[in-house]
């Protein structure tokens, strides 16, 4: 029942409590009764009327925007949501651990353009994301008072969660089956770009100005250094294909935008509640894993002093 409760629906840890006399306790072999290996989480689509609509709805907008979050990532949804991307054209974000699921460097990713994208995007898909406080809570002024938000998640507790409006669209499954669907359904209505391109080419014009600044601030100057500075330097030494633990506050933050993801499931951070102290123990279990897969991957670990501190002391 633990490793259910771990696996199926949202995943998550499991805390098992055993009393003291079964942990000092013993028996024979042959008492034991070894349980069957659970079986992987079932499949579970969204009623497909409200797919129907919520294709409907993203295609009417003349400001659509998908937030991609860290349980399209967990839900091992990155193909079908390339694939609802590359069918729509839809402009897209991702929350911190929700980064590669699409790769920073589609041309649909509009991160750097993210506060003109939240406060002017009229319809929102938000792909197993929650609206707390690393999305503002979905509140105006940070989004528009009448975005209409499109949910799609695999708990159904969630659904609802901070969506004010009676038209909120709320698709309750597997989210790698949901971006299928709703994929699928776009196809089907012979999608248009053309009612968004206007809205895409605004954004375009912000993250132009965006990565003319970075770029300013990544030249080389006078000491001391600033953060954009050495993230240049750091993304000119790693490949591609690694996975990396960033924890802190401005190195946190800023490593998010400097340090470009292209695959899902790369980069660990302090997550929803921002724990301090995690970086170094995430980035050991990383490379553990890493060796264990045989992967040949390296780990980053990018922590302020702060943080590193936790750790440390």
């Amino acid at each position: 029942m633990a490793v259910r409760a771990a696996c199926y629906g949202r995943p998550g840890v499991a805390y098992l409590d055993f009393p003291g006399d079964m942990l000092i306790g013993s028996c024979s072999a042959d008492k034991i009764r070894w349980p069957l290996q659970c079986p992987p989480p079932p499949v579970c689509l969204a009623d497909g009327a409200a797919v129907s609509t919520a294709i409907k709805a993203l295609h009417r907008a003349s400001k659509p925007l998908v937030i991609v979050g860290k349980g399209a990532a967990y839900g091992h949804a990155e193909l079908s949501t390339r694939d609802l991307i590359e069918v729509s054209r839809l402009p897209f974000l991702a929350t911190p651990m929700g980064k590669g699921v699409v790769a920073d460097d589609h041309e649909c990713c509009v991160a750097a353009a993210r506060s003109r994208a939240l406060a002017q995007a009229d319809v929102i898909l938000l792909l197993g994301a929650r609206l707390n406080w690393i999305l503002h809570f979905g509140q105006p002024p940070r989004f528009r008072p009448d975005v209409q938000i499109i949910q799609v998640d695999i708990c159904p507790e969630e659904l609802g969660n901070n969506c004010w409006s009676s038209a909120c669209v709320r698709l309750h499954g597997s989210i790698a089956a949901v971006t299928n669907q709703l994929a699928t359904e776009a196809r089907s209505m012979q999608w248009r770009t053309s009612s968004h391109q206007s809205w895409t080419e605004n954004l375009k014009g912000v993250i132009a100005g965006k990565v003319e600044a970075k770029k300013a601030m990544e030249a080389p100057t006078d000491p001391p250094l600033n953060y954009y500075q050495v993230f240049a330097e750091v993304r000119k030494a790693v490949p591609s294909d690694y996975a990396m633990v960033s924890e802190g506050a401005n190195t946190m933050d800023i490593s998010r935008s400097a340090l470009p993801c292209y695959r899902p499931r790369q980069r660990l951070d302090a997550g929803t509640f921002g724990t301090m102290g995690v970086g170094a123990g995430f980035a050991v279990a990383a490379a553990l894993l890493e060796v264990e897969n045989n992967t040949g991957r390296h780990v980053l670990c990018i922590q302020g002093d702060s943080a590193f501190g936790f750790s440390a002391m």
